[in-house]
């Protein structure tokens, strides 16, 4: 059965299941080749929640991480994030299905393209309701680039065309230097960061957010202009910059953010 283990402080998910249940779906993990932990999940995930006191005799435990869902909403550049996770082995899918969604506990929004192009695919696909309920719902979101400035309520890159509005405040244009932006960039963190270090990241961008409470950047950069690099606020974390193109430093990111 599905519980939350009571041993720790910290809730973590796993199955207590009966031994002779756990045999066999060993002996069909091995026998069609597939990852147990995986299968376990598939096998048993309409079982009831319970939280016991402690594991029983004849029992075993499989610790489960929390799946991953990066939305697909035909905008983001999905390899690339595929690529970190698999590195990092992390379990992982790939959705525009909006329950999916709206009831997920990891969400990673991959930016790369308009910002207007991403607002109407998020609408044709019914997916802005499920993603403001889900972050509403405590799931843990990361926004990338594009991901980072749909939150706001509007870009001048789409004059007229509303964003999510979830962070109160506009997406700017550089006005000075070479734009876009591309290439490495140092960021220096505020005390509002959990995730980041000072360090060089990947940068593709022409815009820049200006959140209406500064207190919500958890980092921020230099380029013609200081800029918010990233922002914290509750569960959502959102960066400019790209950390799964980012080397060490992303993967140090990357390790931070799905613990």
């Amino acid at each position: 059965m599905l519980f939350v283990d009571s041993r720790k402080k910290s809730k973590k998910q796993g199955f207590c299941l009966k031994l002779k249940d756990v045999n066999a779906t060993k002996n069909q993990a091995s026998k069609e080749n597939v990852n147990l932990k995986l299968l376990v999940r598939e096998k048993f995930k309409n079982t009831e929640l319970k939280e016991p006191r402690k594991h029983f005799r004849g029992s075993f435990y499989v610790k489960i991480k929390s799946m991953i869902t990066i939305i697909d909403y035909e905008a983001g550049n999905l390899k690339s994030i595929c690529n970190m996770l698999d590195f990092l082995g992390e379990e992982y899918q790939i959705s525009s299905d909006a329950k999916t969604i709206e009831s997920a506990q990891k969400i990673i929004f991959p930016g790369q393209g308009h910002f207007a192009q991403a607002m109407k695919n998020l609408e044709n696909k019914n997916l802005i309701t499920p993603i403001k309920n889900a972050i509403a719902n405590n799931a843990k979101f990361l926004g990338i680039c594009l991901g980072l400035q749909v939150l706001f309520e509007k870009s001048e890159e789409a004059p007229g065309v509303a964003g999510l509005g979830i962070i109160k405040g506009e997406v700017k244009k550089f006005t000075e230097g070479k734009i876009p932006q591309i290439g490495w960039n140092k960021i220096k963190t505020t005390k509002n960061n959990s995730f980041l270090q000072d360090d060089y990241f990947y940068f593709v961008n022409s815009y820049y957010v200006i959140p209406e409470d500064e207190n919500v950047i958890s980092s921020k950069c230099e380029y013609s202009i200081n800029f918010a690099a990233s922002i914290e606020y509750k569960n959502l974390t959102a960066l400019q910059f790209h950390p799964e193109k980012s080397s060490e430093a992303g993967i140090n990111f990357f390790k931070n953010w799905l613990k």
